[in-house]
């Protein structure tokens, strides 16, 4: 497996320009930690087993931005997997995000939380794509400010388990792209943005 962090130790990765790529094995886990992405840099993963951001150990972060790629393709996908802590992964400026293989689990555990934060402008948005985001025992959050949202099958809920104040819209709006499948979303949408 991979590993970045552990209790009581920082861990910091940047993957940073179009020859920065990394191929992860069956296991990725996260804790006190920050990933980032950047300027075409590349994070994939075919065929896992488990993709964790965030442990008991300690909350983690992933930030995704100038067309760098997080690519991640697990049968188990969780973003906050500890207690007490906010996880953030953050797109943006034309990065992207694909978790597929499965749904991603928001707030596994009681007390965590997974935090989407999905921000772009006009011809540079943050892209996240996959399968079905799940709450679990935590809370999920998705913060859209100009990003894009975009399934990759179809789905009766879509967004599942979310509660009130879950998905929020910024003054940049948020884009949901069922990209030709068909999909269902029963989740309030809230905030002053708007919603295409």
């Amino acid at each position: 497996g991979f590993y970045i962090g552990s209790a009581g130790n920082l861990g910091t990765l940047t993957v940073d320009g179009a020859a920065a790529s990394l191929t992860l094995g069956t296991n990725f886990s996260s804790s006190n930690s920050d990933l980032t992405i950047r300027n075409s840099g590349t994070v994939s993963g075919a065929g896992m087993t488990t993709f964790y951001v965030g442990t008991v150990s300690g909350p983690s972060s992933i930030l995704v931005e100038s067309n760098g790629v997080l690519d991640i393709n697990s049968s188990f996908s969780i973003l906050g997997n500890n207690n007490g802590a906010t996880n953030p992964l953050t797109v943006q400026s034309g990065g992207r995000a694909t978790f597929d293989g499965n749904f991603i689990s928001f707030g596994y555990v009681a007390g965590s939380t997974g935090q989407l934060n999905l921000n772009g402008t006009a011809g540079s948005r943050g892209v996240f794509e996959t399968e079905q985001i799940e709450v679990g025992d935590g809370a999920g959050l998705i913060d859209f400010d100009g990003g894009i949202l975009r399934a990759l099958a179809s789905e009766s809920d879509f967004l599942k388990d979310f509660a009130a104040g879950g998905v929020t819209l910024g003054a940049g709006g948020g884009y949901i792209d069922s990209n030709g499948f068909n999909i269902t979303i029963a989740a309030p949408i809230d905030g002053a943005g708007t919603l295409v």
